[in-house]
């Protein structure tokens, strides 16, 4: 059905049934213009798809179908995106939709199998969950998201070889009013060829026909029905300006519609925005965010701003605090006669550089009448939120990449103002700094509830929204305005839901898109309910997706509802799956207590075993005058293990468990072998041995830091800064670097530079987790915790996120946090991808609890899990890439290697099962060590993964005496750039008493 037709009843609404009565007006200030329209650009929608191949092919959008009805102030956009691969290998790629302050994202569709099928909506950590699991089975899902920043991010695959995929989007917004004109703007810009373009935009209910503003040479609304529709059509379409048109604002309106059994209204006030001059301050708190993000910012126009505002306001005193990964004191300035050159030379020489500590920010503890904040408000680094005081807060941001909902909290919070440098021209924003903006400060009624705006809300230029729901028949609803909490004027609007009704579709989303947006303000808070009318109302939010499945059992697995189509056939598999997953449950964690049976099993036996035998019994060791070294005895043991990686890789979960510890070596059958009976004279309980840990020294081998080397101490920053430029854009530079400095004892530098890493692609819990576990390494733990808490919001899907924020958290003196964390992770289920993970965990749970001498209260753990297990060695390998195999080989002092293919060794060496689809942990075990060497190497066997496999980075934590209170570790950091590549990581010896 056309878009037009479902909206052509607004149109009784739009001229019957409301009347509003202004009382107490006060016209006297000056009202908000805006001469230009909204000019800022972007991109068109791409997709990024990375490869190992540097001769791949980028991905061609090859046609773009736009969309767009107007009904009211209300629009609606919908883009069809084609898009075309001319490689000859499938791909998975990424379409980022940055999108504009006030639009809500409410449809996503991508084809498969040749048909069209329809997002539906699901918590974010679910969708996640989805999208992985049947990614990795090579079939069709589609997923988008909402990250940081307002921007969305599409995940699509298969984009197929030599062929195309559609991927649909549907947005709605509340358009702006200029000078008594509402503006729509389609901001892309197209400076390569589009093979076909096509745009359709339709207003219904208007008698005044829309005016075409920009990049539609030609194209001009004609009347159609009862309103007005334009169509462009192009081939190979170029333009340097994005498409925009303008329509008469009109008189205020209302109209309700019925959505779930709920009577919702919206009510479009002409009220324009108006501006009530403020005394100048005289004292000003500059704080200028020069975090690595804000390079993103429109510098010169931020300036330029400033230029103005001091101009105006002549003379001023600023202080100026400099933002990155912590707070600095800057410079004082004295402004005279409007001269602010000295303070914009000083701003303009920042280096953008660090993460963005949000927290470190305490307004209270500085004296200003008022506060500029020039930042996107984007906290990535230790604390989230500033610290607000008194003062009122004019946050300026210039980045489409911006935190609007807390930005406009901020200001909105202490009496300031929200001023979007993307949106407005610097003479509009100058009003906003230098006047108090007219604000809806309440709305109060009878018939109706849950009215939003429900705080504070500046009246933008040409009108503002309000929604709610009716309670019956007919409501009034009286909206209060004025300045700076002061009421000045209000307006009454009375509303029927007989005379105002349509039957158009979006007014309760619309309703629960502005609830969103308010709750966002305070996120944190407001999660529960923000998921609830996200799933409800089929809206993109921080913790709502939209995702497309191939078939119908991957709904079932994930417990998706799936579109109508899908529907019946959903419902009769989950009758089926709900009776199963009770046994199934039933029988997980029965498995894991036999697993943990069987490491005190193994952790009582005695050591060294007897020398193998095979099933006909062929003694490995020569009777007679032949003697067979330890050396040799490996190298047979060894090659009797079969080393597929197929049938380890296809084994279940716990098959390996019911197998035996020693894994292959304890198996029945053909080519089986299985140990002696007879005693051994040895005994590891014999030998008392002192120990020692020594860790190969890792060189990147990296131009970059043979020239920080070269450089003399007072430069190497300036340095460092020159080269980040050219290689800022790998998550490895900023880890050398840091290293650097760090060695060099500059440890302050050495966070800024790490401290990059959150700033490089906002929720990439691979480069977080990097991050995370460097922090680690070099005593950060506080903010270790911070960024391992956000790799659980971005992954609580995957056992690790919880099992690294758990580590975090106990070094940084929580206990009880942590072994809750790993006691959550020991009792619940986890794709079939990381199996025995419960068992590593359940040690260091215990090890924890040991530690922490009773002070972790354990009330609620099953107590068969909790018996500690000290070892004279342990090795951890972890890795940062999904769908990347690496292997962790010991090497005891008799020559024997414990690796996934000889998990047992004769002198006690036991490692953990072998994770062939990413993360880790894997873990090397020994009680009792002997005397001699053993060598640790970390083998890169190969990826799956369908995306840009660069350096994998890996994780090795090294222990002597582990969980005995007298431990020693040392951890080293690493990149792997091939597979097939072996790395020695380090020694531990250990000599006899």
């Amino acid at each position: 059905m056309n878009i037009l037709t479902s909206f052509v009843a607004v149109l009784a609404a739009l001229i019957t049934g409301m009347y509003i009565q202004p009382v107490m007006q006060k016209p006297i200030c000056k009202p908000i213009i805006a001469d230009t329209l909204f000019r800022h650009t972007l991109p068109p929608p791409e997709i990024i798809a990375r490869t190992d191949n540097s001769r791949t092919k980028p991905i061609i959008l090859d046609s773009l179908d736009v969309q767009i009805s107007v009904v009211g102030n209300i629009a609606r956009t919908t883009l069809t995106m084609i898009f075309r691969n001319d490689n000859n290998t499938v791909l998975e790629g990424e379409l980022n939709v940055p999108l504009d302050e006030g639009q809500t994202i409410r449809r996503f569709a991508m084809d498969v199998n040749g048909n069209l099928r329809e997002g539906v909506p699901v918590e974010k950590q679910q969708a996640r969950v989805a999208f992985e699991s049947v990614v990795r089975r090579k079939t069709d899902p589609g997923l988008i998201e909402l990250t940081r920043g307002n921007s969305f991010r599409t995940r699509v695959y298969p984009i197929p070889a030599k062929g195309v995929k559609t991927v649909v989007v549907g947005y709605d917004q509340e358009l702006p009013a200029f000078n008594d004109r509402l503006q729509y703007v389609l901001p892309f810009v197209f400076k390569k060829p589009v093979a076909g373009f096509t745009i359709r935009a339709e207003s219904a209910g208007s008698d005044a026909e829309p005016k075409v503003e920009e990049a539609a040479t030609g194209a001009e609304f004609i009347p159609e029905n009862d309103g007005f529709a334009l169509t462009v059509r192009r081939t190979n379409y170029v333009s340097e300006r994005p498409f925009s048109f303008s329509l008469p604002a009109g008189e205020s309106r209302a109209f309700t519609a019925d959505q779930a059994g709920t009577s919702y209204f919206y009510i479009f006030s002409t009220t324009q925005g108006q501006f009530e001059k403020k005394l100048s301050p005289r004292s000003l708190v500059l704080v200028w965010d020069a975090s690595g993000s804000g390079s993103k910012r429109q510098i010169i126009k931020e300036l330029a701003l400033l230029d103005l505002y001091f101009q105006k306001i002549t003379s001023c005193e600023v202080q100026t605090l400099i933002l990155r990964d912590n707070i600095e004191s800057g410079r004082k300035f004295s402004v005279v006669g409007g001269n602010s050159s000295v303070l914009r030379e000083y701003l303009q020489n920042q280096p953008f550089d660090g993460a963005t500590n949000l927290g470190s920010l305490d307004l209270r503890h500085y004296r200003g009448d008022e506060i500029l904040l020039f930042s996107d408000g984007t906290g990535n680094f230790g604390g989230k939120e500033i610290m607000l005081g008194n003062a009122p807060v004019y946050a300026v941001n210039s980045s489409p990449d911006a935190e609007y909902s807390y930005l406009r909290y901020v200001s909105q919070k202490t009496g300031g103002a929200f001023i979007n440098l993307l949106s407005s021209e610097n003479e509009d924003a100058l009003e906003l700094l230098t006047s108090r903006q007219l604000t809806l400060i309440s709305a109060t009624s009878t018939g109706a509830t849950d009215i939003v705006p429900s705080v504070p809300t500046p009246v933008p230029a040409g009108g503002i929204g309000i929604c709610g729901k009716m309670n019956g028949g007919t409501a009034v609803i009286t909206l209060h305005y004025g300045y700076g909490g002061r009421e000045e004027f209000t307006e009454t609007v009375r509303i029927s839901t007989k005379e105002n009704k349509t039957d158009a579709d979006f007014i309760g989303s619309l309703h629960a898109a502005k609830k969103i947006a308010e709750l966002d303000m305070k996120y944190s808070e407001n999660k529960a309910e923000i998921t609830r009318l996200g799933k409800e109302f089929s809206i993109v939010t921080r913790n709502t997706s939209l995702i497309v499945l191939d078939r119908v059992e991957d709904y079932a697995q994930h417990e998706i509802t799936p579109p109508e189509e899908l529907l019946a056939a959903y419902n009769r598999i989950m009758t089926t799956k709900k009776q199963q997953k009770i046994l199934d449950d039933s029988t997980r964690f029965a498995d894991v207590l036999r697993l943990f049976a069987d490491r005190q099993k193994w952790w009582n036996e005695k050591f060294p075993k007897p020398m193998l035998i095979d099933k006909s019994e062929q003694i490995l060791r020569i009777s007679g005058d032949e003697t067979m070294n330890d050396e040799t005895m490996s190298e047979q043991s060894d090659a009797l293990m079969p080393t597929s990686r197929s049938m380890r890789a296809s084994a279940s979960p716990m098959m390996e468990s019911r197998m035996g510890r020693g894994g292959m070596s304890a198996m029945n059958g053909r080519g089986a072998v299985q140990y002696n009976t007879a005693e051994s004279n040895e005994s590891d309980d014999e030998i008392q041995t002192t120990s020692s840990i020594s860790l190969e020294a890792w060189n990147p081998e990296t131009p970059y830091i043979e020239k920080l080397k070269s450089s003399p101490k007072q430069e190497q920053y300036k340095t460092y800064l020159a080269l980040k430029s050219e290689y800022g854009g790998a998550a490895g530079f900023f880890l050398d670097v840091a290293d650097f400095f760090y060695n060099d004892g500059q440890k302050d530098v050495a966070l800024r530079v790490l401290s990059n890493i959150a700033e490089m692609e906002l929720e990439n819990p691979q480069i977080f987790r990097v991050l995370g576990h460097r922090l680690m390494q070099l005593g950060y733990t506080e903010y270790a915790v911070g960024i391992f808490r956000d790799v659980l919001e971005m992954r609580g899907e995957e056992p690790q996120s919880y099992r690294d924020l758990a580590l975090a958290l106990a070094a940084d003196n929580n206990p009880q946090e942590a072994a809750d964390l790993l006691y959550h992770i020991i009792v619940n289920k986890w794709d079939a991808r990381f199996p025995e993970i419960e068992l590593i965990v359940a040690g260091e749970l215990n090890r924890l609890t040991a530690k922490s001498r009773n002070t972790v209260k354990t009330g609620k753990f099953d107590k068969r899990l909790l018996t500690n297990m000290p070892a004279d060695i342990r090795v951890v390998l972890t890795w940062d890439a999904d769908n990347c195999d690496m292997d962790l080989w010991v090497t005891d002092p008799k020559g024997e290697k414990c690796f996934y293919g000889n998990r047992d060794t004769r002198w006690g060496g036991h490692i953990s099962r072998d994770l062939v689809g990413g993360y880790g942990p894997e873990e090397f075990i020994m009680k009792k060590a002997i005397p001699g060497t053993y060598t640790v190497q970390v083998n890169y066997y190969g990826t799956t993964s369908q995306k840009t496999v660069g350096p994998t980075t890996v994780q090795v934590v090294l222990f002597t005496r582990y969980a005995t209170g007298r431990e020693e570790k040392k951890e080293i950091t690493m990149r792997l750039n091939k597979t097939r590549e072996v790395i020695d990581i380090g020694k531990f010896e250990f000599a006899e008493n």
